[in-house]
């Protein structure tokens, strides 16, 4: 899934906060997964609620390797 996708995906849910911190993890993670990241666990630099840089790991799951 691209991060377009998962926006479009969303609106048509009715989720209209793209601001929520849950979006731009999300993208992140698809822009990892585009650019082709076949490591095991993806990092990613996103922001939270509070504005503060947080660097987050994520391991994927077994059915996805």
């Amino acid at each position: 899934m691209t991060a377009e996708s998962a926006e479009k995906a969303a609106a048509a849910l009715g989720m209209n906060d793209f601001h929520d911190p849950l979006f731009p993890a999300v993208a992140a993670v698809c822009a990892e997964v585009k650019k082709g990241n076949k490591s095991k666990v993806i990092e990613i630099q996103v922001r939270d609620s509070h504005n503060a840089l947080r660097k987050v790991s994520l391991e994927k799951a077994k059915w996805w390797q």
